[in-house]
């Protein structure tokens, strides 16, 4: 979506394996443009996303743990927070109530 970072806690990167930089302010943003193919995977140097627990610091996104819940009130409304590890991942689910999903999961469901 290339829309400027709002929220520290939310963010994401793709980086094509020719350098090109593509930027999210949400998961959703995000998933639609992997699921859009305007870059092709096998182009797709590597994707990080944001730690909600750690903001500012990216993670690989395939090693990342996804929660999805209304609590989390991301910028652009897909309200899925991402975490560097599963453990800070259930702490906050213990409040939040969320659903928990891998990235390959995550990409299936087009985190809508």
């Amino acid at each position: 979506c290339r829309m400027t970072l709002v929220d520290d806690r939310f963010g994401a990167e793709v980086v094509s394996s020719k350098g090109k930089i593509f930027k999210f302010d949400d998961t959703n943003c995000l998933i639609s443009f992997l699921n859009g193919g305007e870059v092709p995977e096998s182009e797709i140097a590597f994707c990080v996303i944001t730690d909600f627990a750690a903001p500012g610091v990216l993670v690989e996104a395939k090693s990342a743990f996804f929660l999805k819940s209304e609590m989390v009130r991301s910028p652009m409304a897909s309200n899925v927070a991402a975490f560097g590890s599963e453990e800070k991942m259930h702490e906050y689910n213990a409040e939040w109530s969320g659903v928990a999903y891998s990235w390959d999961e995550l990409l299936a469901s087009g985190a809508h």
